[in-house]
């Protein structure tokens, strides 16, 4: 682990995170192959305040809970937060015994699929860090998030939580670790399908695609490995005519892994009509969430999350 002092412990301290949109790579990303994802500019900040009872208290839009440092409730709509809380007051050196108040403030809903769960999984990690007086590499910082979000999910990839850390946008391989932002924006457009499937579904769905049909889909996510290498060259040289071109190609590799729906590829159509749009494609695990796009829309058809790519990170205060 690898941390330097931030003038000692406080009483109160503050960190926020990005949101985040999966450019290249889904599934694929699981099994060891590239990914690109990218920051938002829609945030999450979590103020965390020492407390002297032995006890959690968290409050948030979502609403409200208070539970113990002995045995936080991690049910949810905390789960995230209290998994990282529990996880330090199991390390006895990081003094929180006296227990912690959390204040969670977002910028965006959790159910767009906008990476809410990796922003604030960072975000509480931050925060509790400088409450500590310690800053945590950025190497450190997601291998501890990473394993949190994959003990409440059961899965995760990590490109989200990678995203989150660094801003901007992020080439990342899970196993072995790989990690590098390859740019600080990117011309994206989000839409919200207006409906989420929970990503262990659909992980469960296309894991059994793969357990009948080995041979094909590795290939697929070769494919997808491919593109993605290509895509963080292109974005490297600005060839936006090309990323386009790719993102069209990485939904096709989507499609044939059976996570796209007629609601999806309708709205990708009606994107990909718009003047100044490049291409795209589903961001995200699929059967819901949200579609991408890359270029500025002149008149888009349907209606557009106020988002868009940032290079702003984890931040502390």
């Amino acid at each position: 682990m690898t941390t330097s002092t931030a003038n000692g412990p406080r009483t109160q301290a503050q960190a926020s995170a990005p949101g985040s949109l999966m450019v290249f790579g889904e599934h694929a990303v699981l099994h060891g192959h590239l990914a690109i994802c990218c920051a938002i500019d829609r945030r999450i900040t979590v103020t965390a305040t020492r407390r002297s009872d032995g006890r959690v208290r968290v409050v948030s839009a979502l609403g409200e809970r208070e539970t113990t440092m002995a045995s936080p409730d991690c049910a949810p709509p905390f789960q995230f937060a209290l998994q990282v809380v529990g996880e330090f007051a199991r390390e006895q050196t990081k003094g929180l015994a006296g227990g912690v108040a959390l204040n969670i403030e977002s910028e965006f809903r959790d159910d767009q699929g906008l990476g809410s769960s990796a922003a604030v999984t960072v975000a509480t990690h931050a925060a509790l860090d400088l409450l500590h007086g310690h800053f945590r590499s950025h190497r450190d910082l997601l291998e501890r998030c990473r394993g949190v979000v994959r003990r409440v999910q059961g899965i995760g990839s990590g490109a989200d939580v990678a995203a989150s850390i660094l801003g901007g946008v992020v080439a990342y391989r899970a196993e072995p670790l790989e990690m590098h932002r390859i740019a600080g924006a990117l011309e994206l457009v989000a839409a919200y399908s207006g409906a989420k499937e929970k990503t262990a579904v659909v992980v469960a769905k296309v894991d059994g695609l793969r357990a009948r049909h080995p041979d094909p889909v590795e290939r697929i996510y070769r494919a997808m490995d491919a593109v993605a290498r290509d895509a963080a060259t292109a974005i490297g040289m600005g060839d936006w005519q090309r990323v386009g071109e790719l993102m069209n190609i990485g939904q096709g590799l989507m499609e044939a892994i059976g996570v796209s729906t007629p609601k999806l590829a309708g709205m990708l159509e009606g994107l990909r009509a718009t003047p100044g749009i490049l291409g795209g494609k589903i961001s995200g695990s699929g059967l819901g969430d949200c579609v991408i796009a890359l270029g500025k829309p002149d008149g888009a058809t349907l209606p557009l999350l106020p988002v868009a790519v940032s290079g702003r990170g984890v931040e502390h205060r």
